[in-house]
């Protein structure tokens, strides 16, 4: 009898014990185990999972042991705030319908919400997306924000390389600013409309409760305002941090 070990749904280590004589590999038997264990992950029920694992492969036995960090598995459940940064291009259209601005500058974005199943997150998102002309004058300072309720959605499987996948959509307001901060005076020039938020990208574990990613995004802010912005659209790419707690 040897010794294997692999981590389940809530970040224990499991000691998966291989009988010298099954006739299965070792690398089938971790296979089993993840797609039973992942039953158990969607249904939480741990007995119902292990006796999927004992009927499909013979002479393994489960133990649980101390708790460690999980890398392999994508765990997510209770709540989440979130941290992106990168780079966008951005593109508006004045009150004329003109195109006015289509450049690329700084993106951020924020998020905050909770897991309500092990797919699927529910969120408020904040993504920014800031371009200074200062080759004209005078200086101008130009923004395009989309505050939105949004979901993101993990099709994998958690036990799978393929839980890191995440789709994302939301709706909400969006919000325009126009300043020239070194003239007398100035004053922000905010417009205000309708927001879409569409997204995907990947996360990778790097403990039980911190993960980095990678994602891109489409934010469509309508406006229709009178006096600076008809519209507004901007595509980041972003270097994403979340912790779960």
């Amino acid at each position: 009898m040897r010794n294997s070990y692999i981590k389940d749904w809530e970040g224990n280590k499991i000691k998966v014990l291989i009988q010298q004589r099954s006739e299965l590999s070792e690398k089938k038997i971790i296979s089993e185990f993840q797609r039973h264990f992942s039953a158990y992950y969607d249904r939480s029920n741990k007995e119902s999972a292990e006796k999927g694992i004992s009927s499909s492969i013979t002479d393994v036995t489960l133990h649980e042991v101390e708790p460690v960090y999980e890398y392999l598995m994508h765990i997510r459940k209770g709540w989440m705030v979130g941290l992106s940064a990168g780079y966008g291009i951005g593109k508006s259209l004045n009150a004329e319908g003109d195109t006015f601005l289509d450049q690329g500058s700084i993106a951020v974005g924020i998020r905050f919400g909770k897991m309500i199943n092990p797919h699927i997150l529910i969120h408020t998102e904040w993504d920014g997306w800031n371009y200074t002309e200062e080759e004209l004058l005078p200086k101008t300072e130009y923004s395009l924000l989309n505050y939105t309720l949004a979901c993101s959605y993990y099709p994998g499987n958690p036990a799978t390389l393929a839980g890191g996948i995440y789709l994302r959509g939301g709706f909400g307001i969006a919000v325009t600013n126009l300043v020239t901060p070194d003239v007398d005076n100035s004053s922000d020039n905010y417009e205000t409309g309708f927001g879409l938020l569409i997204g995907a990208g990947y996360e990778f574990r790097l403990s039980r409760r911190f993960a980095l990613g990678i994602g891109s995004g489409y934010n469509k802010l309508i406006i229709n305002g009178e006096k600076y912005f008809k519209s507004g659209q901007f595509i980041p790419f972003y270097i994403d941090f979340n912790y779960y707690f």
